[in-house]
């Protein structure tokens, strides 16, 4: 393989029992704002604090959020093989070193999309066990 597409790095930023981990070209100049913009502040556009929160939501609750979290693993992984295997093709024939930054921006895009659907599952589920709960959620 040329040098460029010899660097895969993958990432994952909370708990790996709970953690998608999501791959990156490495010699891409740009990070997706979706990983390089972490601050103090909690934000869910953010995957390092989507990952946390899936995690702290999960722990208490890991019995019945077990499989969602299963689920969002293979799905992140599945999908970014799919794109690695698609831009590795696309990388071979044009020798553009932009498409990386491309695949890793699309990567970033499809995990957040799968993030904030397994943070939806996940809170929905913990939300329906809390002790002190609201059981009129479904009105």
């Amino acid at each position: 393989m040329p040098k460029e597409l010899q660097a895969i790095e993958w990432l994952a930023f909370g708990s790996n029992v709970f953690n998608a981990m999501v791959p990156f070209y490495g010699s891409a100049l740009k990070v997706p704002a979706y990983f390089g913009n972490t601050t103090s502040q909690v934000d869910t556009n953010n995957f390092y604090w989507a990952s946390r929160l899936i995690g702290a939501l999960a722990d208490s609750h890991f019995g019945t959020t077990a499989i969602l979290i299963e689920r969002y693993q293979d799905a992140v992984t599945n999908q970014s093989h799919e794109l690695l295997n698609s831009f590795d093709a696309q990388f071979l024939k044009e020798h553009d070193a932009t498409i990386l930054e491309k695949a890793n921006a699309e990567i970033a895009a499809m995990t957040k999309k799968e993030t904030d659907k397994a943070l939806d599952k996940v809170l929905y589920e913990s939300s329906c066990r809390m002790k002190n709960a609201y059981a009129r959620s479904d009105n």
